[in-house]
């Protein structure tokens, strides 16, 4: 019991940490470099139908949540306080869950873009010099690591039917901001890279650009990581300190009622 109301204070005090971050993070220029990137995002070309992968529902959750409920049913201990424990822990450990899912999904996205943004200048660059699509692709391959699985499926596939491959290709690069690229890729297998010389040029640059605003939003972060790193340990002293203190006033309080 002397444990239940210094653990819903640091949770308190936790929550309230989240809520400041958040605020931050609107008003920091990462929000703003956000706004602009979306705007360089040009909607899917006709012709192409590729579908996105669906993510997993929320499956992935279950463990935080239950874990959650669990830790927080055994510091309550008792039953009473159990039945109120149990859906803070386990809202808290969604709540966890989903920033970590979040803050993973964030990474691989910057690192997925950095790749397509390679991969296309690459595909540019070797057509340019008379390569095939197909010849293009295999020799950007030393040059990507999360996109190389997706290309190898792709050139695997190619003599099946290049559009096919390149149709595939979008799927798994699951990628809008690389439509793009599987649009003029599957322009230059239909009517040949002269005809597409000034697009190459000029969706390479867009997605150096998304790159670039992803970089920014990345740099402009570091400040916001630094001060909820120094503010976390803060609040967690407070709430050590504090959780006890108003343990024991309520204690008090509840001594002088019975007497």
């Amino acid at each position: 019991m002397s444990l239940v109301l210094p653990a819903f204070f640091g949770g308190g005090i936790g929550l309230a940490a989240g809520a400041l971050l958040l605020l931050i993070l609107r008003l920091t220029p990462s929000a703003r470099l956000k706004a602009r990137l979306s705007g360089l995002v040009v909607a899917r070309k006709p012709g192409i139908t590729a579908k996105k992968k669906e993510e997993g529902g929320g499956r992935r959750f279950i463990v935080p949540t239950l874990g959650g409920a669990v830790f927080s049913g055994l510091i309550a201990g008792r039953m009473p306080y159990m039945l109120a424990a149990v859906p803070v822990g386990a809202a808290l450990g969604f709540l966890a869950g989903k920033l970590a899912v979040k803050l993973y999904r964030s990474r691989t996205h910057f690192q997925r873009l950095r790749e397509a943004a390679v991969l296309y200048e690459s595909i540019d660059l070797f057509t340019r010099a008379g390569f095939t699509p197909r010849q293009a692709m295999e020799l950007s391959l030393p040059l990507l690591t999360l996109l190389r699985p997706a290309v190898e499926r792709c050139i695997a596939s190619w003599s099946g039917g290049a559009l096919r491959a390149i149709e595939q290709l979008g799927n798994d690069i699951n990628l809008k901001e690389a439509d793009v690229l599987i649009a003029v890729l599957m322009q230059i297998v239909e009517g040949g890279v002269a005809k597409l010389t000034g697009v190459m040029e000029e969706e390479a640059l867009r997605l150096d650009e998304l790159r670039q605003s992803l970089g920014e939003m990345r740099i402009a972060a570091k400040p916001v990581y630094s001060t909820v790193y120094i503010f976390l340990p803060v609040a967690a002293l407070v709430g050590m300190l504090l959780g006890p203190l108003a343990f024991r006033a309520i204690s008090m309080i509840n001594s002088l009622r019975v007497g």
